[in-house]
């Protein structure tokens, strides 16, 4: 093609990742309405990398790699009353990192990054569930998990674009989550918090120490509500999303404002004719044109840390139903 560059050849190899798994799981029904359920769940996952770029200065940097383990869970749920349970589980789980993770190296080699190991993660949670009445449903979590070899982005320097992966040596989570629902005749409404502490306990880059710094990417207070009305059709509906700010970075210097958004929604149900149902939708996303940061890009230099959200947008649905 006329005017087309193509850079030198620095890297052709094929990628490969399979899976094998299996997942067992036992539940009992004990005395005074308790109920315990123990899993067991084993993960081998293989990758392979077969480099087809090797020439005289460019070693053969083909190779395989296994990662698996063995993930237990254990739970005892009581139903106190037919309207209110307790619970508490006791869970392990395995993440391996992705070949996209593992073939991304620092230092620009091929092949698999021998080093980047994967997250384990022990977790510890508590809750209860409650239905009062017939209109209002409530749920309350708390939780505690200890992770083993984090997995943590960052931008490689000196290379726009380029990402590549680390692990954290220790680091723990701890947090509630909450929710209400609820009904009554035309009107509908939800609402649910989230609390989360998440702080590196061991994590060190060179000389540099990151412990009891806070995981990036993730808000200490993070809220959603809603609320629907619906009469002869018509609907109309109110979302609000509100966050805390978060940290962009190991280092907890950099952070993404906290921020809240307003969405508006309204429609009509059309009476179906046959088969045939129509229901046209206007909505107004960020209703009061906040700017504010969507997703954070953790650890990206050059400050290019903060992705934006969307301004104040209209928009138009019309849905169609074949029933």
């Amino acid at each position: 093609m006329v005017g087309a560059e193509r850079g030198a050849t620095r890297l052709d190899q094929q990628e490969r990742a399979t899976n094998v798994g299996g997942y067992g799981r036992v539940e009992v029904e004990a005395p005074r309405r308790v109920f315990a359920s123990a899993a067991l769940r084993y993960d081998q996952v293989g990758f392979r990398v077969r480099d087809q770029f090797i020439t005289t200065t460019n070693a053969d940097d083909s190779g395989n790699r296994t990662l698996d383990a063995v993930s237990p869970m254990f739970g005892l749920t009581w139903r106190a009353r037919p309207w209110w349970s307790l619970y508490a589980n006791l869970s392990t789980a395995f993440e391996t990192p992705t070949v996209t993770e593992l073939t991304n190296q620092e230092n620009g080699a091929a092949g698999l990054n021998s080093t980047l190991a994967p997250q384990r993660t022990r977790t510890v949670e508590m809750g209860t569930q409650a239905v009062l009445g017939q209109h209002l449903r409530a749920d309350l979590a708390v939780f505690r998990a200890r992770v083993l070899d984090e997995l943590v982005p960052f931008d490689v320097p000196n290379q726009p674009g380029r990402r590549a992966f680390r692990n954290a040596g220790r680091s723990t989570r701890t947090g509630a989550e909450t929710s209400v629902r609820g009904q009554w005749e035309a009107f509908e409404f939800g609402t649910a918090y989230t609390f989360s502490r998440f702080r590196f306990d061991r994590y060190d880059v060179g000389a540099v120490s990151f412990a009891g710094k806070r995981i990036p990417g993730v808000p200490e207070h993070y809220a959603q509500s809603f609320g629907t009305v619906r009469a002869r059709g018509l609907f109309g509906t109110v979302e609000w999303t509100a966050s805390s700010r978060a940290s962009a970075n190991d280092a907890a210097s950099v952070y993404g404002a906290g921020f809240s958004v307003w969405n508006l929604r309204a429609g009509y149900d059309v009476p179906s004719v046959g088969r045939v149902r129509v229901q046209p939708t206007v909505s107004l996303e960020n209703a009061f044109d906040r700017r504010y940061a969507s997703s954070l890009v953790i650890n990206a230099t050059r400050n290019r840390f903060f992705e934006p959200g969307l301004p104040r947008r209209v928009s138009f649905l019309m849905s169609l139903t074949w029933r």
